[in-house]
């Protein structure tokens, strides 16, 4: 074989060799990087940003109408946004400083208590203008609608107090008196309880729908705020601004306990009420430990990340299979005598003349 024979056996080895070289490491990459990057799901993606009033705050939905409402803050204003086509459809003067949005689906209306006025607005959902101005107290700030008895409970801040509004009259039928700073209101479907944190008390008091009085004190963390209902398993969940944690109260025995969000202590404790009203029990246990993120000593990879590289080593063997069976078609070399210098040589090879420093092409 000559010299271009040569080149060219070479010249086709690289080309099949090329593929398989970029294959080894770009499929591996590219899996690693499908298997491991985060999923991102359109459904959960910003479609479309809303413009409303100054500083927004609370926020109700109308099913009946399909229409969101918006309390602003700054503007003392309802934004009233159409739920299909999300556009501000109308925009409701109510009192000063709205802050809280409540809908009461038994006539169709929204009530947004508004903080500086110290009144409840009434809203109409199908004309989207106040048909009502209620007084409570001082401070409104959350408000929950209870349909077994139609009352709204209006949580006031500034006075202690929970101002009962029914949603037939929009009068006030009763005025409860709870823990200090009264920030949030949540109805439990389960038992017609209607559960208010008391920020200052570190408590939340449980009033009974059916008597509107308080039933029970649980305590739980620092600054309680925000409350939901599960109507799943039937707990209660408070948001604790201050302590950083969630306390989560049982309401089949009034039990709490609280789970911190930044486990840095380990610690356990038990209260009881000291005025309980009723035979409920009322203890509260605030636990939150610590987890060590390194405490086996191994660090633990995900499922995908095996997959990707069981696929990498299939691909990597079958490059070296590829050539090794490139090697293994080639011609085997033939060795004969040189009679000019005596020496073994093969064919396919180029070596140097000792005398004429001539390329041998044998």
């Amino acid at each position: 074989m000559n010299k271009d024979g040569n080149n060219l056996v070479h010249s086709s080895r690289m080309a099949i060799d090329r593929p398989f070289r970029v294959l080894s490491v770009a499929v591996p990459l590219v899996l690693l990087v499908v298997l491991l990057a985060p999923k991102v799901s359109l459904a959960d993606s910003v479609t479309s940003t809303v413009t409303v009033g100054t500083n927004p705050e609370g926020i109700a939905f109308d099913p009946t109408n399909g229409n969101l409402y918006v309390a602003n803050f700054g503007s003392g204003t309802v934004s009233v946004i159409d739920g299909s086509s999300n556009t501000v459809v109308a925009n409701v003067t109510v009192g000063v400083y709205p802050i809280a949005v409540a809908f009461d689906q038994t006539n169709g209306r929204l009530y947004v208590g508004n903080e500086g006025s110290g009144t409840l607005s009434v809203i109409d959902g199908s004309s989207n203008n106040v048909v009502a101005n209620v007084t409570v107290a001082t401070n409104p700030e959350g408000i929950a609608f209870d349909p077994t008895n139609g009352n709204l409970y209006v949580a006031n801040k500034g006075s202690g107090t929970v101002s009962v509004v029914g949603g037939s009259t929009n009068s006030v039928v009763a005025n409860v008196t709870v823990g200090s700073q009264p920030y949030a209101v949540t109805f439990d479907s389960t038992n017609g309880d209607i559960y208010v944190t008391n920020s200052y008390s570190r408590s939340v008091s449980v009033i009974d729908g059916s008597t509107n009085a308080v039933v029970s004190t649980v305590a739980v963390g620092i600054g309680p705020d925000g409350a939901a209902f599960d109507s799943t398993n039937g707990d209660i969940y408070v948001a604790n601004y201050s302590s950083n944690s969630v306390s989560v109260i049982t309401t089949s025995s009034s039990t709490s306990s609280t789970t911190s969000t930044t486990p840095t202590t380990s610690s356990t404790s038990s209260t009881t009420s000291a005025t309980p009203t009723t035979s409920q029990t009322t203890v509260a246990s605030s636990t939150s430990s610590t987890t060590s993120g390194t405490s086996s000593g191994i660090p633990e990879f995900p499922a995908e990340f095996g997959l990707a590289l069981l696929v990498a080593l299939v691909v990597v063997v079958s490059f070296v299979f590829a050539r090794r069976g490139l090697k293994i078609g080639k011609q085997p070399p033939v060795w004969h005598t040189d009679s000019a210098m005596g020496a073994p040589t093969r064919t396919g090879k180029a070596r140097p003349e000792r005398l004429s420093g001539a390329w041998d092409q044998r």
